[in-house]
């Protein structure tokens, strides 16, 4: 299905070629580097040569659970410095709609659109590169994203964040999918061949092939926004007549243009996607993949998984969801309408459905796949699911009372009617602030939360045991260590603590003011306390160890606690509390 190479390839021949079998010379390796699309998108925003680059970005974008810290900095702010979209996200609404109205930015409701799908209908552009304050994967248009929280916040102050180059890694599409397998299918079987060795971490993604003509728009932003979860530092596509067709449909034709690379490309590493041997997957909490023939044939795999049962050798699923990019598009629940029809969500499954958008949603009730998804008992905005299914697979194990089945060979889409988008919604609904002062009133911004270290730290153990975070991976919602009320000096948390890091998290992390610990004792869990006494000290001394109490379960012992071989200039970001309050 998936093959990896994680050494450097060349694109060549319209094929991919390890790079000890290319035969190629220094000069025209280097040549090479300079033919990929990432090459030519990130030098066309500023990012010059070496090993750190900044960027001129084109547009901001953040959600609501997420704007809160980076606005705390902003009450000196006039005006947003680029334009700026604020979504909702069910957070943080007041403070969203009051920055968008004082500032001049795009407020966008929860009800209306999701922050990935608005920025893909709306804002993003081929060629075009956005920051935003988590990850918003608009690749699929050949445009470049940031999700950087930090960068977002030194963005509103008018200061540059360098960030540490990203290898660029190549994705090879070839063949067609199968009748039944969708593209939260291709997602997990990327995501299934990356976790040995953390392959996608903090690479820039970018994918072309042959297969890219028996893929639709949605099928790519699927994929796309599925590998958010993946570690990687962003992703990008090659552009064509679909990409084309996209924009014009959504009233953007002009922000089209044909991307991609050119042969001889260098990329630092490969992965080569059979799409015909894609089969359905399933992912289950935890991070562990499988397909979901592999499931059927063993269910002990599925025992003591929350939301699911086994039951006379059969595995049923309490509840399921399609929501976001990646599950509520148009043909994901057009298609989940298709094998539902007729059938009925059996009493003892949950079936909930979040379209993408209210075009999206307008288009499906036009198109009658919203009365077939309803009559058959799904509900509209319901409960979420614990697993990870594509929409073709999910609809046919809730079209059978939540009992796990595979849509391998279902053949849906056949008749199914055309998108058509309207987005009068957005004018109706989408506030769009004209950057004056409010009337008599302020915002309510939050406390600050970028200050200087403190002299001691105590951190409490956040989700998650240390074991499952080897080298530093996962996104910020695995953090072991996150920030006590005593000691808030960064986004998501005041230190964390990993068996070893990559340059790139470790650089993040410092960029935070959050402390990257090198932890190598006996397991942590939720809930522990970890004191550090002096730190600010051991910081300015340049000490390589510190001595930590951990308080767990009723006792206490000491632990050493490596500095990950800070240099000065990083412990004075420490110190600071980040680079937005380091200075240049």
């Amino acid at each position: 299905m998936v093959k990896v190479i994680r050494s450097g390839v060349y694109y060549l021949e319209d094929r991919i070629v390890k790079e000890a079998h290319a035969f190629m010379t220094s000069d025209k390796k280097e040549a090479a580097e300079k033919n990929t699309l990432a090459y030519k998108i990130l030098h066309a925003h500023g990012a010059g040569e070496g090993d750190e680059f900044t960027l001129r970005y084109d547009a901001l974008a953040a959600g609501g659970r997420s704007y809160g810290a980076p606005l705390s900095v902003s009450a000196d702010l006039s005006e947003f410095p680029l334009p700026c979209t604020l979504a909702e996200d069910g957070a943080n609404g007041t403070l969203g709609l009051s920055a968008a109205e004082k500032f001049g930015g795009d407020f966008v409701p929860s009800r209306v659109a999701g922050l990935e799908e608005y920025v893909l209908e709306r804002v993003a552009k081929c060629g075009g590169a956005i920051l935003s304050s988590e990850p918003v994967r608009c690749g699929a248009l050949g445009c470049l994203s940031v999700g950087e929280e930090f960068a977002f916040a030194c963005a509103l102050r008018g200061r540059s964040c360098p960030l540490p180059r990203p290898q660029t890694a190549a994705v090879f599409l070839k063949g067609k999918p199968r009748k039944g397998v969708g593209p939260q299918d291709v997602a997990l079987a990327l995501l299934r061949a990356f976790q040995k060795g953390g392959f996608a971490q903090d690479k820039l993604l970018e994918f072309f092939g042959p297969a890219l003509k028996n893929l639709t728009m949605d099928f790519r932003c699927g994929i796309d926004a599925a590998l958010s979860s993946s570690g990687c530092f962003s992703t990008l596509w090659q552009t064509d007549g679909v990409t084309e067709e996209y924009l014009r449909l959504h009233g953007r034709a002009g922000d089209y243009a044909p991307l991609g690379p050119v042969q001889p490309a260098y990329y630092d590493g490969a992965a080569v996607v059979d799409l015909t041997r894609i089969e359905p997957m399933i992912a289950l909490p935890g991070g562990k993949i499988y397909a979901v023939r592999e499931l059927l044939e063993n269910p002990d795999l599925a025992a003591g998984t929350h939301g699911m049962t086994v039951k006379d050798g059969k595995i049923y699923l309490a509840c399921g969801s399609l929501e976001g990019v990646a599950g509520g598009s148009y043909e994901d629940l057009a298609a989940a309408a298709e094998i539902v029809s007729g059938g009925a969500v059996g009493a003892g499954a949950s079936f909930s459905i979040r379209p993408a958008s209210v075009p999206v949603l307008r288009s499906l009730a036009e198109n009658g796949y919203l009365t077939l998804l309803l009559d058959a008992g799904a509900e509209l905005y319901g409960e979420r699911s614990a697993v990870r299914m594509d929409a073709r697979s999910l609809a046919a194990t809730m079209a059978r009372g939540g009992e796990l089945t595979s849509a391998l060979g279902l053949d849906c889409g056949k008749r199914r009617k055309k998108y058509s988008f309207d987005g009068a919604v957005y004018k109706a609904a989408v506030y769009r602030g004209a950057g004056k002062p409010l009337k008599g009133r302020e915002i309510d911004l939050p406390e600050p939360v970028y200050r200087p270290l403190k002299k001691d730290l105590l951190v409490r153990i956040g989700g998650g045991e240390i074991s499952a975070l080897p080298h530093g991976f996962g996104s910020d919602d695995c953090t072991v260590s996150r920030a006590g009320t005593e000691n808030v000096c960064c986004l998501s948390a005041a230190a964390q603590l990993c068996r070893s890091y990559t340059e790139t998290r470790r650089a993040a992390l410092v960029r935070r003011g959050a402390v990257p610990f090198v932890y190598e004792g006996k397991e942590l869990h939720a809930g522990d306390l970890v004191f550090i006494e002096d730190l600010a000290g051991a910081l300015s001394r340049g000490d390589e160890r510190v001595v930590a109490k951990i308080f767990a379960g009723g006792r206490s012992h000491a632990a050493a606690l490596g500095l990950a071989g800070l240099g000065a200039r990083e412990r004075e970001v420490l110190l600071a509390g980040g680079i937005l309050n380091a200075g240049e």
